[in-house]
């Protein structure tokens, strides 16, 4: 089993090894892309039963 924990930034912390995301596949409607400013998401999954981590970075 595996817990799940996100966060979202505003400020990159590894920018090396973000993953780009495409917004289109976001589901955020075109007119507020323009507005938006990039943000950053961190994606980390524990094992309960181990100390197996993993963790992945997105830019959106």
């Amino acid at each position: 089993e595996f817990e799940v924990f996100t966060t979202l930034k505003d400020k990159v912390i590894l920018p090396s090894q973000l993953k780009k995301v495409n917004s289109k596949d976001m589901n955020i409607p075109t007119e507020h892309n323009k507005e938006l400013t990039h943000f950053y998401a961190t994606i980390t999954l524990k094992c309960k039963d181990c100390s197996e981590e993993f963790t992945r970075d997105f830019e959106f």
